[in-house]
């Protein structure tokens, strides 16, 4: 089910977000459903709403980060020097959140704790896309 919503989503928000001068309500949007997605599953109710939630949030999220290469740049070069750095970053962020998330969970004995964690994250991608969505180009 969270597959069937990423796909979509990486192919509209790009689209919608290369129409708008100003993608901050997008990065909003997506920290939102993530928070809401990660309280839902915290819950246990409702678990297939949640994850679609969560793969709508996914999906939307990195379509936007990848539109936001071009859209903040004015060359194609410099376009490719901020997805470099940027993406070697986050994958390499990302390469420890399954570790970081496992040993929670061991120490806790639950997933509430690690949700916990995304939660927090969520609030984080809000006030970060303040920043990112707003609509200028750098050097």
């Amino acid at each position: 089910m969270m597959q069937g919503a990423i796909v979509p989503m990486t192919f509209i928000i790009p689209v919608l977000a290369g129409r708008m001068k100003d993608q901050r309500i997008i990065g909003i949007g997506i920290g939102v459903c993530f928070l809401l997605a990660n309280v839902g599953l915290y819950t246990g109710v409702a678990l297939p709403v949640w994850v679609i939630l969560m793969g709508i949030a996914c999906g939307s999220g990195f379509g936007l980060s990848m539109m936001l290469f071009a859209l903040r740049t004015s060359t194609s070069i410099g376009a490719s020097k901020l997805s470099g750095m940027a993406q070697a970053f986050g994958y390499l962020l990302a390469a420890f959140g399954p570790m970081v998330f496992g040993v929670t969970y061991d120490f806790s004995g639950s997933w509430q704790a690690p949700l916990l964690i995304l939660a927090t994250l969520s609030i984080l991608i809000v006030f970060v896309s303040l920043r990112a969505g707003k609509g200028q180009i750098g050097n």
